[in-house]
């Protein structure tokens, strides 16, 4: 699951240089979607900031699984 986790950072921060031309750090996906939320919210992209932070709320269980089988993958128990 690991590799899973991975590839849904790369693409929020593949999303996030395309919308914003910045790259960004950060190895949590809810962290970074939580960044992505904020600066599309600052930029007034309203109802699309719902829609993603709906889409975090409602799987909130998942991202939280997905990181932590990143951090084990990676750093072990």
């Amino acid at each position: 699951m690991s590799l899973t986790e991975q590839a849904a950072q790369l693409y929020v921060k593949a999303a996030y240089f395309e919308l914003f031309s910045v790259k960004i750090r950060g190895h949590g996906i809810r962290e970074l979607l939580g960044l992505l939320a904020r600066n599309l919210e600052v930029q007034g992209y309203g109802k699309l900031v719902r829609r993603l932070r709906s889409f975090v709320a409602d799987n909130r269980d998942i991202l939280i699984a997905l990181e932590e089988a990143y951090i084990k993958s990676r750093y072990g128990d």
